[in-house]
C-alpha cells in the first residue's frame, strides 16, 4: 500500500510540474483562457495572454523580460530596487544538459514555442527542468533509490532559491491573473519535487 501511495505522489508531482513547464514554454491557448476566465469571473482575451507570455517570459529584447535561465538568474544583481541580468551564455547550461543526456532526456522532441527551439537556448530554462523532472516521475523512472538520489541531487543543484526570486518577481507590477497562475503553479509544483526528492 505504501508503494502505491509513493508512486501516486510521483505522478501527481509530476503531473504538477510538466504543466508549469508547459506555461513557461508554450503560448497561452483556448483551454488555459477558459479556465482562467473560470477562476477569474472576467473575460480575457486569449491575444492578450499571448502578448504577456511573449513580454515577461519569451521575448528577451522586451522591457518587461523576466530571464528564466538558471545562470542569468543567478547572476541578478539588484541596484536601487532595479534587478539587472546578464545576457545568457551559450553553454550557461552546461551542468543541466548532462542531466539530460544521461537520462536520455531530449528537449528538441518537446513540444514549444518556436523561439525556444534550437541549440542555441541554454538548458537551464526552467521550464525545460520542470518538464525534465515531471517526465522523469510520470515515467517511473525513480523505481530505483540510485537514480532517485540523482535526481534529488539535480533539485539540490538547480531547484534552489533562485527558483522561489524567480515565482515572487514573474507577477511583480502588473495585474496579471495569468502571471500570478504561472508563478503559483511553479512555486508548488518546485515545492512538490523538493519535498520528494531533495537530500536537504
Amino acid at each position: 500500500m505504501e508503494a502505491v501511495t509513493i508512486a501516486n505522489a510521483e505522478t501527481g508531482i509530476g503531473r504538477d510540474l510538466i504543466t508549469a513547464g508547459t506555461l513557461l514554454t508554450s503560448e497561452p491557448d483556448k483551454s488555459l483562457q477558459k479556465a482562467l476566465q473560470l477562476a477569474n469571473g472576467k473575460a480575457l482575451a486569449l491575444k492578450d495572454l499571448r502578448q504577456t507570455f511573449y513580454d515577461r517570459i519569451c521575448m528577451p529584447y522586451s522591457p518587461c523580460y523576466l530571464p528564466p535561465y538558471e545562470h542569468v538568474f543567478r547572476a541578478m544583481e539588484r541596484q536601487d530596487g532595479v534587478c539587472h541580468f546578464p545576457p545568457p551564455r551559450h553553454d550557461g547550461g552546461r551542468d543541466v544538459e548532462a542531466f539530460f543526456n544521461a537520462f536520455g532526456f531530449r528537449r528538441e522532441k518537446l513540444v514549444l514555442c518556436p523561439l525556444l527551439q534550437g541549440a542555441h537556448i541554454p538548458g537551464d530554462h526552467l521550464g525545460f527542468m520542470l518538464l525534465f523532472v515531471g517526465f522523469a516521475l510520470q515515467g517511473g523512472l525513480v523505481s530505483t533509490p540510485e537514480v532517485k538520489e540523482r535526481l534529488g541531487t539535480f533539485i539540490d543543484r538547480h531547484f534552489g532559491p533562485w527558483v522561489d526570486d524567480y515565482c515572487s518577481l514573474l507577477p511583480l507590477e502588473t495585474d496579471s491573473v495569468y502571471l500570478a497562475l504561472v508563478a503559483q503553479a511553479v512555486s508548488e509544483s518546485v515545492a512538490g519535487a523538493r519535498d520528494l526528492l531533495s537530500s536537504h
